[in-house]
């Protein structure tokens, strides 16, 4: 999620290491899916929910400034891809 936060505040500073951590988190996190069925979409909504405060702070302080988003959704997490490839 910081990741994500970070690509979103400044774009022009994603790396290809961070487009591969972003993809192999969204990885990991489908197969342990496909291992504990009931970890479902709504599990994990309410759990990244309250992960994203904690991210916000972790890219805050990569950039050295505050985020440019206040919330994630579901899409930028788990399925936004067009703009890694970017």
């Amino acid at each position: 999620m910081a990741h994500i936060i970070t690509w979103q505040t400044q774009p022009e500073r994603c790396s290809r290491s961070w487009v591969a951590t972003i993809r192999s988190a969204r990885r990991a996190i489908t197969d342990i899916q496909e291992e504990i069925p009931s970890l479902n979409r709504a599990v994990i909504e309410d759990a990244c929910s309250r992960y994203v405060e904690a991210a916000k702070d972790e890219a805050e302080a990569e950039m050295g400034r505050p985020p440019a988003i206040s919330s994630l959704s579901w899409h930028d997490v788990f399925e936004h891809d067009d703009e890694l490839d970017s």
